[in-house]
């Protein structure tokens, strides 16, 4: 069963195919500001104080999704203080607004991702003012860097994602870390299942991106049986080389280690 609701995000989190496409598009088009990238992921804020944080995780192949299915996002609308902001972008590249609106306080444009999710960004306190235009008569200011002071919301459509984005919506970046160090806990329960089963030659190099999600996940049939980016390896030096090549492996390593040391 699926239904459409808004919900608005502390710190949105999208999981897209091309980290760099997606980072000149939110830094260009929507005038985001890149605070940090860190492995997959890249951190956007807005260019005040405040920090509102947007965050994009890469997946490097449509096969390595831990979900399957249609799209849950059906729009992501972004809200900006100044209107004379809206203006700074469409001068500075109009080309990508797919549509333009005039509302009471002033300009708001539609456009499409990398990821072909249509966005939405205006400054209206009532979005039914806005009428569409054909053009915005605009002009470029050379200092502007990005948006000041922007809100999110995203209308989805199914309530599975409302649950997961729900949970993500409640992170901050100490509560990331938690959030991480927990879910390495689970790989890590589930890489000394695997050894266990296979103690002597383990389950080879590339062992815990194979089966590693019938072990972490087992409780879990949905997302069994399937090859997940994250779980590329055990994230535990130790743990990789059990899991790999069992204790044989590891007693080699060591010996190799220990004897050039």
């Amino acid at each position: 069963m699926t239904q459409s609701g808004n919900l608005k995000f502390h710190t949105p989190i999208f999981r897209v195919n091309n980290r760099q496409e997606n980072i000149d598009f939110y830094q260009n088009t929507l005038g985001f500001k890149l605070l940090t990238e860190e492995n997959a992921l890249a951190v956007f804020t807005d260019w005040s104080e405040r920090n509102s944080l947007f965050v994009i995780e890469e997946s490097p192949a449509y096969r390595c999704r831990a979900v399957e299915g249609p799209k849950k996002i059906n729009k992501v609308v972004i809200k900006v203080s100044n209107p004379l902001e809206i203006e700074y972008l469409l001068a500075r590249d109009d080309n990508q607004a797919k549509a333009i609106f005039q509302g009471e306080n002033g300009y708001a444009f539609e456009t499409i991702s990398p990821e072909n999710d249509l966005i939405l960004v205006h400054a209206e306190d009532d979005l039914s003012t806005l009428k569409t235009v054909e053009y915005a008569d605009v002009e470029e200011k050379k200092d502007f860097k990005g948006l000041i002071a922007i809100s999110i919301t995203v209308s989805i459509l199914a309530i599975l994602f409302m649950t997961v984005q729900n949970k993500v919506a409640k992170t901050t970046p100490i509560g990331e870390i938690v959030t991480s160090f927990n879910s390495r806990v689970g790989i890590w329960k589930g890489a000394i299942q695997m050894f266990l089963v296979k103690p002597i030659l383990g389950w080879g190099l590339l062992g815990t991106f194979e089966h590693g999600s019938n072990f972490i996940f087992k409780d879990d049939p949905t997302l069994q049986n399937k090859i997940i980016s994250f779980l590329i390896h055990p994230h535990n030096l130790w743990l990789a080389f059990l899991v790999g090549v069992g204790v044989v492996g590891l007693g080699i390593y060591l010996y190799v280690k220990l004897s050039f040391h």
